[in-house]
């Protein structure tokens, strides 16, 4: 078992490295650019009796090089969806409920078995624009979140604001993606109160049957790359 780990992991470093060098070229001008570890994923459809269940595992070459992070199943019986997330490291299990409610979707994460956090998600049509709005209270931080997402022209742009009412501290993400080539999706995210840039680049169409994705955070200030982090799943 070790062994075909080991071998899924060299195969797959030699698709995160042509991922790198195509995040590379996408920011040439950048100084820097270390990589400082490799995160993969595999997942699998499994069917136990009539129950049909996803599995997933995660690799983290910091966590463990020879080793998988996390293991964990989804699926979606009726209008409930489940997750169930298996540290191998920490061994804490991790669970995200969701349920679709006539239109609305209501979820609830619970870590290590405490609630941390209870959300409803939903699509409403204002001025004609469909917003997906999703509000959330995070409870061990005390912290109300709303997100906000819409489509314009041929990308969408995003918006989300978390307020601590503890400290009475806000916070804001904006966000923008689009599609420039089929299979190929560019999305970016910036955080401004600590001036991070976040850019991912997603491609289904670089192997057949599976989804490589590329981050990397990048200083708005400066333009310089801090990390790459890839992942594959399919």
């Amino acid at each position: 078992y070790e062994g075909s780990l080991r071998f899924i992991g060299r195969q797959a470093m030699l698709h995160a490295a042509m991922i790198t060098m195509q995040l590379a070229a996408v920011f040439a001008s950048t100084a820097e650019f270390p990589v400082e570890s490799v995160k993969l994923s595999w997942g699998k459809a499994l069917s136990v009796g009539t129950l049909k269940t996803k599995l997933n595992v995660r690799y983290d070459s910091r966590a463990n090089r020879d080793f998988p992070k996390e293991v964990s199943i989804s699926g979606k019986e009726g209008s409930i969806g489940y997750k169930v997330t298996r540290n191998l490291g920490t061994s804490q299990t991790d669970i995200a409920l969701t349920a679709d409610a006539q239109g609305t979707m209501i979820s609830v994460d619970v870590e290590d078995g405490h609630v941390q956090e209870i959300g409803v998600e939903r699509q409403v049509v204002l001025g004609g624009h469909t917003i997906g709005l999703s509000p959330s209270w995070l409870l061990p931080a005390k912290t109300a979140r709303v997100g906000l997402v819409s489509g314009v022209g041929e990308g969408s742009v995003s918006a989300q604001i978390a307020y601590a009412t503890e400290s009475k501290k806000t916070e804001y993400e904006l966000g923008y993606s689009i599609e420039p080539v089929r299979g190929k999706l560019v999305s970016a995210t910036i955080t401004p109160a600590n001036n991070v840039l976040k850019v991912e680049m997603a491609d289904s169409s670089f192997e057949p049957g599976a989804t490589w994705k590329g981050t990397t955070n990048i200083d708005a200030r400066t333009g310089k790359m801090s990390k790459v982090t890839i992942t594959r799943a399919w």
